[in-house]
């Protein structure tokens, strides 16, 4: 009996509310005010995600590229993997898309910041852009809202 109550409680006690280090939290808080503090910066990207497929299962697909930055409204990204070979340029007053594998392009007019920017292109036409989290202002507060939702 004394064995089943432990295993119980120690199952109650992981359902309870999250608790987080401090001194992360305190880090991330922190690097989040100093990127957001950034007037322009590059970065170097390497991604891998899996796409599900009926017969082979789960396959893994990579992307690698560059990002260059400047606030509040200038943005060049260039990535190639697996979806291809793409830019994106965005000027303040443009967004523009090119392929180099198709030799296509498409440029639209709009007027945001790069993170309206990103928010804008993800959610509406699915464009990835990987480490743009980072750029949020409230990334902290994301992480911790998501950690909380998937612990559930």
């Amino acid at each position: 009996m004394k064995y089943i109550f432990i295993v119980l409680l120690a199952f109650l006690s992981g359902r309870a509310a999250a608790q987080y280090d401090s001194i992360a939290v305190s880090i991330l808080d922190s690097m989040s005010m100093e990127i957001g503090e950034l007037e322009s910066c590059s970065f170097r990207f390497f991604t891998e995600f899996d796409i599900s497929n009926d017969e082979y299962g789960l396959i893994t697909h990579t992307e690698s590229g560059t990002a260059y930055m400047k606030a509040p409204d200038k943005l060049y990204i260039e990535k190639k993997g697996d979806k291809g070979h793409k830019s994106f340029y965005y000027n303040g007053n443009s967004f523009s898309i090119y392929s180099f594998d198709k030799n296509q392009y498409a440029s639209v007019p709009v007027s945001l910041s790069i993170v309206e920017l990103i928010d804008s292109l993800s959610s509406h036409y699915g464009v990835d852009f990987p480490g743009a989290d980072l750029f949020y202002p409230d990334f902290t507060d994301n992480l911790l809202e998501t950690s909380d939702r998937k612990s559930t």
